[in-house]
């Protein structure tokens, strides 16, 4: 069961990292996408354990997963409106974006109704979630429903170019 996993995975906290990392390498393949994720974000907090044989298992799940996004569960369209009032865009603008029944349609009105402020918006989320992720070298890219990069944060085109390299 599902429910079953994800509680394991989140008990593999209390393990020995060395357990705990070797316990969580099967789910990061795991049927369920919820279950995949979970692992993958506790592979990505074990990466110390071993640092070649994490990055293998994160760059797989990066390059073949079937779901690599979760935009269900997230909070980019608030996001996405905070940055464009902190951007100055007029209060109807804000409103649209908030009221777009996905991300994508808000991203797709604002490349029509705010297309010199869009590009900026978007380097600013990704260099905000690169600045609070001060514990973790990371790189931010954000994408569209495509899987194409819209934006991407100066550390993100470094780890991508570093990626691209293998």
């Amino acid at each position: 069961m599902q429910g079953d996993r994800l509680r394991g995975i989140n008990q593999l906290r209390s393990l020995d990292p060395n357990d705990a990392f070797r316990l969580i390498q099967p789910l990061s393949q795991d049927e369920n996408s919820r279950v995949r994720y979970a692992a993958v974000s506790q592979i990505a907090s074990l990466r110390h354990v071993n640092l070649d044989q994490a990055h293998d298992l994160l760059r797989d799940r990066l390059l073949h997963d079937s779901e690599t996004d979760h935009h269900l569960a997230d909070a980019r369209q608030e996001i996405l409106t905070a940055f464009c009032a902190l951007a100055g865009l007029d209060p109807e603008i804000l409103h649209q974006v908030w009221q777009a029944p996905t991300v994508e349609a808000a991203l797709k009105f604002l490349a029509t109704m705010a297309p010199q402020a869009l590009p900026e918006i978007l380097s600013h989320i990704a260099n905000r979630i690169n600045e609070r992720a001060i514990s973790l070298q990371v790189g931010c890219a954000l994408f569209g429903r495509d899987r194409q990069i819209v934006a991407i944060s100066e550390a993100g085109n470094l780890i991508l170019t570093r990626i691209r390299l293998y």
